[in-house]
């Protein structure tokens, strides 16, 4: 819970300054994952997502901890957290969440719109509806 805070403050921190766009959602993303983790120890079986996947699980361990937040939350979680997952895969590898190429560099696709949805909409829905 400490490191989902202090990540949602970084990316308030980087959103004000707006030189690493990229990062503000990245961060957004980290956030939200710590955010989840500390959600699913109240719930019986899960503890920790990485603990939790079966061995057999063929999906990668963001696949796994998406579907947990799908099967065990509301959708608005699930929402927010898909957003800022396959924006954050934007950021870091330059392809939309459809696998084509961006075409320009992540500071100038996402606008401060973007931004401030990512930061004061999206992970702060997810932090109140987690109940945190």
């Amino acid at each position: 819970m400490w490191q989902a805070g202090r990540n949602e403050r970084l990316a308030k921190r980087l959103l004000d300054e707006a030189d690493f766009k990229e990062w503000v959602v990245t961060v957004s993303f980290y956030s939200a994952i710590h955010f989840v983790e500390a959600a699913f120890t109240s719930l019986t079986g899960i503890g920790h997502s990485e603990v939790s996947k079966p061995r057999k699980y063929r999906g990668s361990m963001h696949d796994w901890r998406e579907n947990l937040v799908l099967t065990n939350y509301p959708k608005d979680v699930w929402m927010g957290y898909r957003k800022l997952r396959t924006q954050s895969n934007t950021a870091r590898y330059l392809i939309t969440d459809t696998g084509s190429p961006l075409g320009k560099p992540a500071e100038e696709y996402f606008s401060l719109t973007d931004l401030n949805n990512f930061v004061y909409h999206d992970l702060h829905n997810l932090r109140i509806n987690l109940g945190f």
